[in-house]
């Protein structure tokens, strides 16, 4: 009999991209019997990484990454040139910052 809790747990692991091999062993680990490990595993549907719903046979698709690290990017940009702005057209100003600073 197959053990829901467990193939919802292997489901779970899966969709977070744990290795195959790798829930097998912790679910071991935890106490966990071959055989119904085994039975949960032939229960739900592997995705193989060659497969791709979306395209082609061997071709992955991409997934957009979060543009977070792009305004971050900007942000720092932004604030490196403002600096250098400062610092070529009031080179009094930022030498008396710099000072303040203990630089």
């Amino acid at each position: 009999m197959q053990n829901q809790q467990l193939i919802d747990y292997i489901n779970q692991q899966l969709q977070q991209g744990v290795p195959i091999d790798a829930i097998k062993i912790a679910l071991r680990q935890s106490g966990w019997n071959e055989n119904d490990v085994n039975q949960a595993m032939s229960a739900v549907s592997i995705p193989h990484p060659n497969s791709n719903p979306n395209g082609s046979p061997g071709q992955m698709q991409v997934k957009p990454k979060s543009g977070r690290l792009v305004w971050e990017l900007l942000i720092l940009i932004i604030l490196i040139v403002a600096g250098a702005v400062v610092y070529v057209l009031y080179p009094d100003l930022a030498k008396s910052l710099i000072s303040n600073l203990g630089i």
